[in-house]
């Protein structure tokens, strides 16, 4: 289970976008209901729901780790260092990633 910072960034990435909810729940098989939930950090979502999103929007479930993992301010430093350089190679690999902002 993931924290309500994956179901902000997929949901902001979804706007970004412009994909539907309705579309999204469509392609990855989730209700309307659980998708708002996700979205909003009222609920979290699994392993597999949150790579089915990740694969219909394009940004893999690691990329959207690494991001989440790179903006918590009590990770260690050395985890910060080597997030570092994998958040570059996130950013170039998937682009859109760089607009989202805080989360």
């Amino acid at each position: 289970m993931y924290g309500p910072e994956m179901g902000k960034l997929y949901s902001r990435v979804r706007l970004m976008q412009e994909v539907t909810a309705a579309d999204l729940c469509e392609a990855c098989e989730l209700s309307r209901s659980h998708l708002s939930e996700i979205e909003s950090g009222k609920a979290s979502g699994s392993h597999s729901t949150f790579t089915r999103i990740g694969e219909y929007l394009e940004v893999p479930l690691i990329a959207a780790e690494i991001y989440v993992m790179s903006a918590n301010k009590k990770q260690e430093k050395k985890l910060k260092k080597f997030l570092a350089a994998a958040l570059d190679e996130a950013l170039s690999a998937y682009p859109i990633l760089k607009d989202v902002g805080k989360l």
